[in-house]
């Protein structure tokens, strides 16, 4: 994704075990593009060795993203459980009523390095992870605004 205002809706995207990331903000040269405004909504992202979706930052505040009713299932590989959603950096967004299925212990949802104040809401997503995955992992959380998940 390398622009703010898309909508990807009822897309199925199927790495077949060959593709790293479903949908991201982040180029074949780990190059970073900034994302606002972008929503992805009933689809269906499987098959993925790394990231279902995932977004970074260089620090700057993204903001107005939405990952919603979706099924992400099977991301990372058996050597290494990859993310359902990943958001790094100041890459906010809500992810919100998704089923997300791991099969290689990996983590459903995570929200890693976010140090600006911001909302974001992680709320009805239903997650099943397998031995030694997580569900929802925030790690270094430095915003003095809490992230909202249930």
């Amino acid at each position: 994704m390398t622009a703010s205002n898309v909508t990807i809706d009822g897309l199925k995207i199927d790495g077949q075990g060959n593709a790293t990331r479903g949908v991201t903000n982040v180029d074949a040269s780990n190059g970073i593009h900034t994302v606002n405004n972008l929503i992805v909504k009933n689809s269906i992202i499987t098959n993925i060795t790394d990231r279902g979706v995932a977004l970074s930052s260089d620090g700057t505040v993204y903001s107005g993203n939405l990952v919603t009713r979706n099924l992400i299932s099977n991301f990372g590989t058996i050597s290494g459980g990859g993310w359902g959603v990943l958001m790094i950096a100041n890459a906010y967004a809500d992810v919100t009523n998704n089923t997300i299925i791991d099969t290689f212990g990996g983590t459903g949802i995570q929200l890693q390095n976010c140090f600006a104040n911001a909302t974001t809401n992680y709320t009805g997503n239903d997650i099943t992870v397998s031995q030694d995955g997580n569900g929802i992992f925030v790690n270094l959380f430095y915003a003095h605004r809490l992230c909202s998940t249930s």
